[in-house]
């Protein structure tokens, strides 16, 4: 927080995801917000998203973010394949930490040219992804931060409304489909598996499955889980 009260956020990436947290941020007016930084990997694009959201600075270094006493908050909306080391250096360096989805994935060996999707197991895929969760969750326990995982799908009104009847019945859930479908994606590498850790499955699927693990929390009781992409 800095010397007026204000919150200070720092951002990590500058593409469509950055865009749509700063502008849920512009609409949000119940706390006071200082844009105090901006780092991405391109200069042309981190230059032009601090000019249009008011950004401070601007660099091309994450450990600027780390470094700022002032930033309380960094977000994190890079691709997936750098999520799990922004966390963890994120909340070690004292930060409250914002991430996009997907969470995380499976990204392939480092230095390894590898088909992935046609070449890796999925049980090695999973194991290793479930690896890398245990290492989040481990730094969000031993941390007095604020995790937040930023999926918007529980804000939609459908799904808002369905938890509020399950509450308000008491109602158990037993069965649950979700669907999405996507002409394509802003991002430059959703089609690279070594950045988005999967598929169009863990790259859309993951909003539908975000909302039905939701609603459990909210209805609780079994639940057989059906979806397609």
């Amino acid at each position: 927080m800095n010397s007026k009260g204000e919150i200070c956020i720092g951002m990590a990436g500058a593409g469509r995801a950055t865009e749509l947290h700063m502008n849920a941020l512009k609409r949000f007016g119940g706390l006071p917000i200082c844009k105090k930084h901006i780092i991405a990997r391109r200069s042309e694009q981190v230059n032009a998203v601090k000019e249009r959201f008011n950004f401070q600075r601007a660099s091309l270094d994450f450990n600027d973010l780390l470094n700022d006493d002032e930033i309380d908050v960094i977000d994190i909306c890079t691709p997936p394949y750098v999520h799990e080391s922004m966390i963890l250096d994120a909340l070690r360096a004292g930060k409250h930490v914002i991430c996009e989805k997907p969470l995380s994935g499976y990204f392939g060996t480092e230095g390894a040219n590898e088909n992935i999707g046609n070449t890796v197991s999925k049980s090695k895929m999973f194991d290793s992804l479930m690896n890398s969760l245990e290492r989040i969750k481990h730094a969000v326990e031993s941390s007095d931060k604020k995790f937040m995982y930023a999926e918007n799908f529980i804000y939609a009104p459908a799904i808002r409304k369905a938890a509020e009847i399950i509450a308000e019945k008491k109602s158990t859930i037993l069965f649950a489909k979700g669907e999405e479908s996507l002409k394509g994606s802003s991002s430059r590498v959703a089609g690279e598996w070594n950045r988005t850790g999967g598929g169009t499955f863990l790259r859309t699927g993951s909003h539908p499955l975000s909302a039905i693990l939701w609603l459990k929390q909210v209805g609780g009781g079994g639940l057989n889980l059906c979806w397609r992409t």
